[in-house]
């Protein structure tokens, strides 16, 4: 499944941004907020804020299919140096 979501160019629900070492998933809407909220664990070391996730490049394109397969939209920032690597 490719990590893509293009039901509206206009409305995105989680900005993906490609930090180097860690992605960071920030929600734009309250459903993708709630939807962190209720599948993403707070164990271990994730600096979690009710919006934001960072995630390893190893679980990012799990959390990504996730995430489109509930039905949000995601907008991914790729760093130009990475932009020909997948997740």
């Amino acid at each position: 499944m490719p990590i893509s979501s293009s039901k509206s160019a206009h409305k995105v629900d989680v900005k993906v941004t490609d930090g180097g070492t860690l992605f960071v998933f920030t929600a734009l809407t309250k459903q993708a907020e709630d939807w962190i909220q209720s599948n993403v664990s707070e164990e271990g070391f994730n600096p979690q804020l009710p919006h934001v996730v960072y995630c390893e490049h190893r679980y990012a394109r799990a959390l990504a299919e996730g995430m489109i397969q509930s039905g949000l939209r995601l907008a991914i920032r790729w760093r130009i140096d990475r932009a020909k690597r997948p997740i």
